[in-house]
């Protein structure tokens, strides 16, 4: 058992063809390849294509639902906050962003990129450095230019803005470019397409051999700019502030006013740059002539309108802005120097509010609190009362937010599916015109017909102890140095997953618990779906007559074989070989494999075996390893056995009433079959485990029905005798997860898994959630008394350690048609995102306890657990007859063993990382008598079959 079998716990989360005895092989002479007989079937609806339309019919509306109910998130609407100060020790996304992702900019008809990864921070020395350099990472426009810009997320009312601040730029030859900007500043973008005023301030620095300044300031539609010269190095630090209210506004340096003017049209202003050779300049907006006009800030060509203000309704801001600060090129010769970088550097940001708390202060707070800046609404127009109320523009963007996750993974799967079906016809037009491909060399040791799974096995079976450490631990720290030197992912994933939304001393819930709750939701609709359509057939335990019941063929039973690999099993495996012999396997076919770490059996398993049928085989390994019992059990079936069936020591089959279809492996493609499983009821934690287990099974005929069963269970399964011997040639051998090991070679060789519901096998189930004191009723599995110990030490220890496994099959699996190859990769992104968010658990507990989100993290669980309610009793009493359903306690105390078993599999997923793949290695043919040879040859011949994919 392992992670990939359990989407129902975290909402999700070549072998040759045996023939004969009822098993349809291909007719003679048939030479086509499994692709060509598949390609009758590629647009043919079935079960697949009825699902993929069952859940497109049920999805879209259920994301369409949250953002209507959500479309005035709060991120949506403007957010006005008072006084701040901050020290830059540190990135604070609850007040600053830029851009989530590179945009590109113009400055002279040229384009650069404006970038997140250009701002650092220092928190030795509390500074913000923002940086203007040459980076690859737009391709804007084919040029390379970066710049730095951050933004703040709220808004802010008159008041104003003090920092210590330097600009400096280089041509990476020691000289100063003069090419650059440095700015900070306060800015409005509210505003409709045409129609609306424009409202900024702001102070840049420029002119680095002769230290400028500029001032500029946006009223109406035009721009207003006043230039200066500074008396000291603009690469020093000095205080800057700059001021807005109703009256006018200021700019002072070091404490003396630079320039400020009240808000007449006749006032000129005052100040040492006034006072100084001084320009101001008009020009329209782009709303106005579609174009900036620029005309340069110095010379005879400067266009002065001295203190004609009388086109501007008034000479002040009058929207709330946000505070910006960014470093850019500006001019084109600046954006084409690869040499040229600067940087802005400023310390202890402070914002001080007008009037903060007056009546005044907070009427305005109120009116504009209510404004959504995603509103087409003129501003002008504006008012709280009626205007932005909601909108198809307000509604688009909260759907786009609730289906971004989604959109990307369909990208994904159909990705997945293009690779997949191009490899297909790859594969068939190289075998077109390659007929003389040998297939006759296809012994289970020949490696080059391996999958990547046995090769990747075999070359790193020797990679052990010093070594293996070396290899690992050095790698997670070149992974860690890299993080500690592009932190840029870390901080955006700290900040992601946040619940709250700080804003001063305001604490707000984020967007991520509603799309947590929306992705769950859905994941849950999801699952009621295809268990809804992939019905479950008439079990033969409850047939009402003998014509309903299905009956075995005898001669194909009589090529069945069962391995019963065992430890210390003398009270239950005399009953397990009974249920055997009584479904009408042959004795001789029967093969129990004691194995224990010890020279002779452990305990009277052998007399046990005797007892039921003297001929039924015994064979002990003195190792404990379940695997090593299973290749050692194949090699003693007899030659008549076509068919290998493994079965738990503690697991009873449904005698009479147990299915063998010989017509499961009518598709050659089909190399196992699963069955059913429950377990035997004798507590509440059995009965837990017997639902999960339905659920389970369930859900792998649901897989089997629209693509394929990703492995049969380690309880039971039934294979074609020789592609079970390939699997068991190239499998690691390692301590557990046998089964899900076999299932991923099986999906590698590009085969296929069944999944029978006619019947199912009883099981035995640890009694126990947790281990208590001096309690050992019942050793399964080597030690996994309790389903604590199972799960988090065992079955929930492998996934992380096959996600390339699953990446490789996203890419090369054929599932048959398109809606079939949609819904295999459905289920792969899901494990892979499953077993992700688990790794990522931890820091996601952290970052609740560090903001303290213990309201918003309870609430999410009490989600999780109404909706494993309503999903479960849907399931139990909606989809299943009376024959399948468990009684109402479990269904009600299941909801909380899943918060259980989610633990587990965290605890399972880091056990992986930190102990298992570091200290287990893969031990492929470690135990085999016979080696398979590996030189360049074999792998040149290997990356051949990879391709083609022979029919082996």
């Amino acid at each position: 058992m392992n992670a990939e079998e359990a989407p129902l716990l975290v909402s999700s989360i070549g072998g040759g063809g045996g023939g004969g005895g009822g098993v349809k092989a291909p007719p003679p002479g048939d030479e086509r390849r499994s692709d060509e007989r598949r390609s009758s079937r590629f647009w043919r609806p079935g079960v697949a294509s009825w699902v993929v339309v069952a859940q497109i019919c049920a999805i879209v509306p259920i994301l369409v639902m949250f953002a209507y109910l959500d479309w005035d998130n709060e991120k949506t609407y403007m957010r006005i906050e008072g006084s701040f100060s901050d020290n830059f020790t540190a990135f604070d996304s609850s007040r600053w962003y830029s851009p989530k992702k590179p945009t590109c900019q113009w400055t002279e008809g040229t384009e650069y990129c404006e970038s997140l990864s250009r701002a650092s921070f220092s928190s030795t020395f509390g500074e913000l450095n923002l940086s203007n350099s040459q980076s690859d990472e737009c391709g804007c426009g084919g040029s390379d230019a970066t710049a730095g810009h951050m933004r703040s997320q709220d808004y802010y009312l008159s008041g104003k803005v003090s920092l210590e601040a330097s600009y400096s730029d280089t041509t990476g030859r020691g000289e100063a470019s003069n090419d650059t900007l440095g700015c900070v500043g306060a800015y409005s973008v509210l505003r409709k397409w045409e129609g609306t005023t424009h409202n900024e301030m702001t102070f840049c620095w420029f002119e680095i051999d002769t230290p400028s300044v500029h001032f500029s300031w946006w009223t109406g539609y035009y721009l207003h700019t006043i230039g200066a010269t500074l008396p000291f190095n603009s690469t020093e630090l000095h205080l800057y502030e700059y001021e807005w209210s109703d009256d006018g506004f200021r700019w002072t340096i070091d404490g003396e006013l630079w320039y400020g003017r009240s808000n007449s049209t006749l006032d000129c202003g005052s100040g040492l740059a006034f006072e100084d050779e001084h320009f101001l300049y008009a020009t329209y907006s782009f709303y106005g002539d579609h174009g900036w006009v620029y005309y340069p800030f110095f010379g005879d060509e400067a266009k002065k309108t001295g203190c004609d203000f009388s086109h501007d309704a008034e000479a002040t801001i009058n929207q709330p802005v946000q505070l910006l600060m960014l470093t850019r090129p500006y001019t084109a010769s600046a954006v084409a120097d690869p040499d040229l970088s600067s940087m802005l550097r400023m310390r202890k940001f402070e914002y001080s509010a007008f009037d903060e708390g007056s009546e005044e202060w907070e009427a305005e707070v109120d009116k504009w609190s209510d404004y959504r800046i995603a509103c087409e609404d003129d501003v002008g127009d504006y008012e709280a009362d009626g205007a932005c109320a909601k909108n198809l523009r307000a509604f688009k963007i909260s759907l786009r937010i609730y289906t971004k996750l989604f959109r990307d993974a369909l990208v994904l799967m159909v990705l997945g599916t293009l690779a997949a079906l191009l490899l297909r016809f790859a594969r068939f037009a190289m075998t077109s015109t390659q007929n003389n491909v040998d297939n006759n060399n296809n012994a289970p040791e020949d490696l080059s017909t391996w999958t990547s799974i046995g090769l990747l096995g075999y070359l790193c079976r020797d990679l052990k102890g010093a070594k293996r450490h070396f290899v690992y631990w050095g790698s997670l720290l070149a992974g860690a140095m890299l993080a500690v030197a592009k932190p840029k992912p870390i901080v955006v994933a700290w900040d992601r997953l946040s619940l709250v939304s700080h804003h001063g001393d305001t604490t707000t819930r984020s967007t991520l618990v509603s799309q947590i709750v929306c992705t769950f939701v859905v994941m849950q609709v999801f699952h009621v779906v295809c268990l809804a359509v992939a019905k479950l057939p008439k079990d033969n335990r409850f047939a009402s007559n003998k014509l309903e019941a299905f009956s075995n063929d005898p001669a194909f039973v009589s090529r069945i074989g069962y391995i019963v690999p065992c430890h210390k099993s003398e009270a239950e495996i005399g009953r397990t070989v009974r249920s055997i012999l009584d479904s009408g396997i042959s004795p001789e076919n029967v093969c129990v494999v004691d194995n224990a770490n010890q020279p002779t059996p452990p305990d009277k398993t052998r007399e046990v075996v005797a007892m039921v049928h003297p001929d039924v085989q015994y064979v002990y390994v003195p190792q404990g390893l379940k695997t090593n019992a299973l290749y050692v059990g194949t090699k003693h079936l007899p030659p008549t056995v076509d068919f290998v069936a493994h079965l738990d020591d503690d697991t009873i089959i449904p005698g009479a009433d147990m299915v063998y279809d010989a017509s499961r492996f009518d598709d050659p493609r089909v190399s196992a079959v699963s069955y059913g499983i429950e377990i035997e009821r004798t507590g509440p934690v059995q009965n837990l485990v017997d639902f999960e287990f339905r659920l389970w099974s369930h859900w792998r005929y649901y897989r089997a029905r629209t693509s394929t069963a990703w492995y049969c269970h380690g309880i039971i399964g039934i294979w074609r005798r020789d592609r079970f011997e390939r699997a068991m040639a190239q499998h690691p051998f390692m301590p557990f997860g046998e089964d899900g090991w076999l299932g991923a070679i099986v999906l590698c060789d590009d085969q296929r898994i069944e999944q029978e519901m006619r019947c199912a096998v009883t099981t035995f189930a640890p009694d126990r959630l947790v281990p208590a004191i001096h309690y050992q009723k019942r050793l399964q599995g080597y030690g996994a008394s309790t389903i604590f110990h199972q799960r988090s030490k065992r079955w929930f220890v492998n996934a992380p350690r096959r996600l390339v496994i699953r990446a490789l099959l996203w890419l090369t699996y054929d599932a048959g048609t398109v809606a079939q190859q949609l819904l295999f990769r459905v289920e792969l992104l899901r494990h892979v995102a499953v077993t992700l968010i688990a790794l990522l658990y931890p820091l996601f507990v952290i970052r609740v306890l560090y903001d303290e989100s213990w309201t918003e993290f309870l609430l999410l669980k009490a989600v999780i657990v109404l909706t494993d309610y309503l999903m479960y009793a849907t399931i139990n009493y909606a989809i299943w007859d009376q024959c399948n359903r468990v009684a109402l306690d479990t269904v009600l105390l299941y909801p909380f063993y899943r918060l259980f078993l989610r633990l587990c599999i965290v605890l399972g997923h880091w056990r992986c990382v930190l102990w298992y793949m570091p200290f287990v290695e893969m031990r492929t043919c470690r135990y085999h008598a016979k080696q398979p040879k590996c030189d360049f040859r074999v792998l040149r011949r290997w990356f051949s079959n990879r391709l083609l994919l022979d029919t082996k």
